[in-house]
This record gives C-alpha cells, structure tokens and sequence, in this order.
C-alpha cells in the first residue's frame, strides 16, 4: 500500500512542477502577490501551538488545498460549534510572486471535480511563516489565522536562528552572536555583525 501511495504521491508532485511556472507567470502578469484562503477545523492543541509560534515557521507534511475564494473558505472553516474540542480556523496564506519558491504550488481548477472552488494545491513540505492570528471580522466564534509562503532561503534563516538560540539562550549580544557564527562557518554573516558592533 505504501509502495503505491509512493508512486501517487510522486505523480501529483510532478503534476504540480508542471502547472507551476505557467501558473505563476500568469499571476505576475496581473499581481505582484497571490492571497489564497484555507477553512478547516482543527483540533484545539493544535490550534493554541499556532497562537504560540507566532513569528515561527511552520512545515506542511502533505499537499495543502487552498481556495482563491473567502467566502468557500468560511464555508468549510465552520462557526465554532465543534468547541471546545475544535476550533474552527481560516488561513489566509500570502505569497510574494516575486520570490522564487523552492516547493511547486498551482491552479488545479481545470482538474478538480469541485470547479467552483478555485483550488490552488501547494506541495508537501511547504512551510509557511505564522504572522497573526485573531478573529474573523464576521464571525468571532472563528479564528483568522495569516500566512505568508516562505522560501528555502527562509527556512534555513529559521534553523540557524534556533540553533543558536539552543547554544546562546534568547539574549546575546552582537559580538556573542558573531563568534557563534564564525564558529559555525558562516564567516561573511559574522563579519557583518562585527561591524555593526563596532558601530
């Protein structure tokens, strides 16, 4: 079973690399910047990890169905009945079309049975930066969750922040933070931050 889910998975990644760059082009033909929507409940842990990593990135381990549609969206996010073992979500996710991105994501309208739905399918392991979370305007029982799409550059930018917030703790200074990062081989960032010591 796992052997044939492999080959699926594959051939829906393959899928989306190609619809990727027409869709993306035709998108920068008209806007600098794609916004696409999410509704869904989730399960109440889950939720309140999310308004704890505000500013934080985090990574989708299947392929993420998005809407161009809000209205769909709210829809499927539902009016909070569920509480208070789910809470119903909607993500707005915002991606910079001028930024190359490392995980394929397109239209896939012409192929859904749902044509009214707009579908744009991001690929597994797209991560995504938590930049807000309150209330939907027109529903306060529903929570307005906002992402922003992040690039490989982003995601390695995470990790070497983490690492040395394991080695140092969240306060150092800049001096502290350059020897890290000379250690770490990251000689060209470190003299940077030498500088601006020194300033």
């Amino acid at each position: 079973m796992l052997y044939k889910l492999r080959f699926f998975i594959t051939d829906v990644y393959n899928k989306l690399s190609e619809l990727h760059n027409e869709f993306i082009q035709e998108i920068r033909e008209h806007s600098s910047n794609l916004i696409v929507y999410r509704g869904q409940s989730i399960a109440t842990d889950e939720f309140r990890t999310i308004q704890a990593n505000v500013g934080n990135i985090m990574s989708i381990n299947t392929f993420l169905s998005t809407t161009t549609d809000k209205d769909v969206a709210i829809m499927y996010a539902g009016n909070g009945s569920e509480r208070p073992a789910m809470e119903s979500v909607i993500f707005e996710v915002n991606v910079d079309m001028a930024i190359e991105q490392s995980k394929p994501f397109a239209n896939i309208q012409h192929m859904s049975y749902f044509h009214d739905e707009n579908g744009v399918l991001f690929s597994l392991g797209a991560s995504f930066r938590i930049m807000s979370v309150d209330k939907l305007m027109e529903n306060q029982n529903v929570n307005y969750v906002k992402l922003e799409l992040c690039t490989q550059q982003t995601q390695q930018t995470q990790k070497l922040r983490e690492e040395i917030i394991e080695t140092l703790g969240e306060d150092y200074s800049l001096s502290t933070f350059s020897d890290v990062l000379n250690e770490m081989g990251y000689y060209n960032k470190a003299e940077v931050y030498y500088k601006m010591e020194l300033e």
